[in-house]
Parts: C-alpha cells; structure tokens; sequence
C-alpha cells in the first residue's frame, strides 16, 4: 500500500500494481515527477472538499510520465460545494499507450490535461455524466469510449492502441 501526504514525493514503478484507498478533504499528487510504466494504478477516493480545486497541485499525475499503463477504481465526491473539479493530470505530464476506467459520481469536470503522445483512452461510460475537459498537445489521441469499446482489442488496435 502507498500511503499519499501532504508532502511531494517521486514515485517510480516498472510492472507493478499501486493501490491507494484514501478518504480526503483536497486532492493531492499521487504520481508527482515519476515515471510509470506497465503499471495499474487503483482508486478507492471518497472526496469532501472539490468544488473549487482547479489547481494543477492538485491532480493525481502531476509532471509525471505514464505509458502502458492504467488506472481503475472510484473516485467519489460529497463536497456541498455548487460545482465540484477533479483533475486527474497537469499539463507537464505525457501519457502513452495509457488508460483510465475509473468510476466517478459526485464530479461535474475532470481535467485531464497533458501530453497524449500515442493513442490513449478512457471508459466514458463510467464518469456518470462528468464532463472531460483536456488541455495539452495531443488531446485528439485521447478517446472516450464506451465501455464495450474498451473491451475490444480489434476495436482498439483500430485507433492506435497496442493491446499487448
């Protein structure tokens, strides 16, 4: 288990498996200044305070590089604020051959901003009506799907995407 703090801290991972179960009042860097690859990374967040975090310091990759990789899991938000942000990347990271399958409720917006360097993509089906919004260099190559979409290696190969 990865235990998140206040505090920044660089996390590496090679064929691994990053786990985090966390109840949290702002979001914080999970992945800051590291470099991910061939890794599944899954969340079990309940959120209370969102509504107003549009900050980059707040984002699960933050100057982070993820490639064959993904990240599952849940991401919920009870905030009584009016709107409520999520931001699961800043603009310095770079994805590759990466993807997200994370169930959100509770979240109008998720920033995924960065770097899409080859084909990425994301289940569309689970954000339970929360906006994407990216910002970055190759937000084409990040496609939301439905989710039997995600499942369809012919499908994926189809778009870029190496499956294996």
């Amino acid at each position: 288990m990865l235990y998140a703090s206040w505090k920044q801290s660089t996390v590496s991972s090679d064929l691994s498996v990053i786990a985090v179960s966390a109840v949290i009042n702002r979001g914080y860097p999970l992945i800051y200044d590291g470099n991910i690859r061939r890794t599944q990374i899954i969340l079990d967040l309940l959120i209370h305070d969102e509504g107003n975090a549009q900050l980059y310091e707040t984002s699960v990759f933050r100057h982070a590089y993820a490639s064959d990789s993904w990240i599952t899991g849940s991401i919920h938000c009870d905030s009584e604020e009016s709107y409520h942000i999520f931001n699961m990347s800043d603009s310095y990271s770079v994805f590759s051959n990466f993807y997200q399958a994370v169930a959100m409720t509770g979240i109008d917006y998720v920033y995924c901003s960065g770097d899409y360097v080859s084909a990425c993509f994301y289940d569309n089906d689970l954000m339970a009506g929360a906006e994407r919004r990216t910002l970055g260099y190759g937000e084409n190559l990040f496609y939301g799907l439905t989710t039997d979409q995600c499942k369809d290696p012919e499908y994926l190969t189809s778009i870029g995407f190496v499956c294996g």
